[in-house]
């Protein structure tokens, strides 16, 4: 797996993002999180697939540290919605 597949996982993942944000605004609990957790999924797999093909974390760059701080922030923006219904 290199960074020439990523768009591959990236349009996806934006495209549930995308779905779970606006079925957050439209008051909607149960599709929001399952855009979002699938979304969260589909990035996720790129991540392992770059740390099975690089055989190690993929934490060593600055584009692969950037590439965790694009999955945690929508994990964290998934906490802060089921905590207090922000539909950011």
């Amino acid at each position: 797996m290199t960074w020439n597949s990523f768009i591959y996982f990236a349009l996806p993942a934006l495209l549930l993002w995308l779905g779970g944000a606006w079925t957050a605004w439209k008051k909607r609990p149960i599709p929001t999180y399952l855009f979002t957790v699938a979304g969260l999924l589909v990035y996720f797999a790129f991540i392992l697939g770059m740390w099975f093909s690089l055989e190690r974390p993929p934490l060593r760059t600055m584009g692969e540290t950037r590439l965790w701080y694009a999955f945690f922030l929508p994990t964290a923006g998934l906490i802060i919605y089921s905590r207090w219904r922000y539909p950011w």
